[in-house]
């Protein structure tokens, strides 16, 4: 079974026929996310989104949204200064109120002190973060499913369901999802 990367994942999807988007990223975009967020990011997506730019899936959008904001996009991945303002606003919008149980707001916030949100998912209450506790030495991290509607039953440890191996496998989850509404995501069928 051969082993597709994330670059190769984005480009069969666009091949297939996806309305796939790339945002131009530079690496001095990079190293200015990196030194405010304090953390390297994986290998991988600096690759991808250095390589192609960062990718997004064009859904069929209502009129008068703008094709060019990365919340009117599904599926996007975050260019650097994105990673910065959406990985602040995931750690600072926890408020108690949320919380049926009050006692799961502190497992909550060292989980979020501990993600980088990279990429939304269908819509920018939800995507993947990278994990940085999982670092290994090439700097790769492993990458969680997030999901607002869910937060107070967040659980990114090390059997959680929702934690992928590597960016490749979290891309690949998002592809099926593409796939899986495709009608929305392409202009002929796949």
């Amino acid at each position: 079974m051969s082993r597709e990367s994330a670059i190769d994942i984005w480009r069969r999807l666009e091949a297939k026929g996806a309305r796939v988007r790339y945002r131009p990223v530079t690496r001095a975009d990079i190293e200015k996310a990196e030194t405010q967020l304090k953390v390297r990011l994986p290998p991988s997506y600096v690759e991808l989104v250095t390589t192609l730019g960062a990718p997004a899936v064009l859904p069929r959008l209502p009129p008068g949204a703008d094709p060019k904001r990365a919340e009117n996009l599904d599926f996007t991945v975050l260019i650097p200064r994105e990673i910065v303002k959406w990985t602040k606003e995931l750690r600072r919008s926890l408020d108690p109120d949320m919380f049926e149980e009050p006692e799961s707001l502190e497992r909550v916030r060292k989980q979020l002190a501990n993600a980088i949100f990279f990429q939304f998912g269908v819509d920018a209450g939800e995507g993947f973060v990278f994990l940085v506790d999982t670092a290994d030495a090439s700097g790769e991290m492993k990458v969680a499913d997030y999901s607002h509607e869910y937060i107070e039953e967040l659980d990114w440890g090390p059997d959680s369901a929702v934690v992928f191996a590597s960016l490749a496998a979290a891309t690949a989850n998002a592809a099926t999802q593409i796939e899986d509404s495709w009608d929305e995501y392409c202009d002929r069928p796949a």
